[in-house]
């Protein structure tokens, strides 16, 4: 319902957040020259791209459990439901 949009909102937010980070990780370079040293940044890239990767599975994760929790709620109401309704009321 509505008590649930700033929820959501949020958990968007923060998803979007993660994805913009991931964006900003692609566009560093791989590697880097510093002086006379020479860096490979790619296992590090590699590795924050996986924390956000994983981050951004937490936070779909939890929403799609979310819905399914609230799904099988909804089922059974509506099994309850059927239930009660298909029963005679005597006058």
């Amino acid at each position: 319902g509505e008590k649930d949009e700033p929820y959501l909102e949020k958990f968007d937010q923060e998803i979007a957040r993660y994805k913009q980070v991931q964006e900003e990780i692609q566009a560093l370079p791989a590697s880097m020259v510093i002086g006379w040293l020479k860096i490979d940044a790619k296992p590090i890239k590699q590795a924050l791209s996986t924390w956000v990767t994983k981050w951004v599975f937490l936070y779909t994760q939890h929403l799609s459990n979310r819905v399914v929790k609230s799904m099988e709620e909804l089922y059974a109401f509506m099994a309850t439901a059927t239930e009660c309704l298909g029963k005679q009321v005597r006058p």
